[in-house]
This record gives structure tokens, sequence and C-alpha cells, in this order.
């Protein structure tokens, strides 16, 4: 087959990062209904070996979470549980995971009730018992 007599047109390429969505393997704990996949976790970055996202505070907008703990491997060897406190609804949190075989697994805590600042960092990233309510 020879070339066409003018140029045609193909379609735009997309972006990669358009195909990168976090999906919502689980929850536990409390019933609270939770905001679509898209709003909890956003991918901004990848290259392979690691991956930039962001899990925003979009859970409630009427009172401050009393705690978000991200259980997330920033390298190969270690596994890290980032926190924070009293979070305001629309706050975002910057992280970066290691990726392997192709893809990163994080695990978000939400805590709805008392805050509970003197609980052992170890435990922040810890799925709570099936009749836990907080």
């Amino acid at each position: 087959a020879s070339p066409s007599a003018s140029p045609t047109e193909s379609p735009a390429p997309t972006d990669c990062y358009d195909q990168l969505t976090p999906k919502l393997t689980g929850q536990f704990g409390a019933n609270s209904s939770l905001p679509d996949d898209d709003e909890l976790v956003i991918v901004t970055m990848q290259n392979g070996t690691h991956v930039s996202f962001e899990v925003n505070q979009v859970w409630s907008s009427d009172n401050n979470v009393s705690m978000i703990s991200v259980d997330y491997k920033p390298n190969l060897t270690y596994t890290d549980c980032f926190t924070e406190f009293d979070v305001a609804f629309g706050t975002t949190l910057d992280l970066q995971s290691v990726c392997f075989d192709g893809w990163a697994m994080i695990t978000v805590y939400i805590y709805f009730g008392e805050p509970i600042d003197d609980q052992d960092e170890c435990e922040r990233c810890v799925t709570p018992d099936d009749d836990d309510e907080d």
C-alpha cells in the first residue's frame, strides 16, 4: 500500500495520568459513605519507579477529621505511616510511593472520633476492629 496523497489526521495522544485511577478495594470500621474514588486519592506524577499522589480530605465539610494516616512505601525497604491531625475539609496531603511491578499500594485511614494524639505511631496505620464506629 502506498502512502495517502495528503496528510491524514490522527487522534491526539492521551495524557498518561488520565489512565491512572486509584481504586478503593475495601472499607473497614465505621459505615460512613465515602466520596468517589477519583476525589479521595489523585495521582499527580508517575515515572515507572515512583508515583506521587494526593490524599484529599473530602469526607467531612462540617467538622475537621480527627486524624488521617497514610500507609505507603517511600522506598523498597521501608513502610511509612504518615499522619496528620485535626484535618480541615479541602486539605491535601502530598506523598510519593515507590512502584513495584508497575503498581503502588497505599492505605488511607480516616478517624472521625475523638483525637488520638497519644496513639503509638505504628498503630495509626492499623485496620480498626469490625465493631469500631469511630
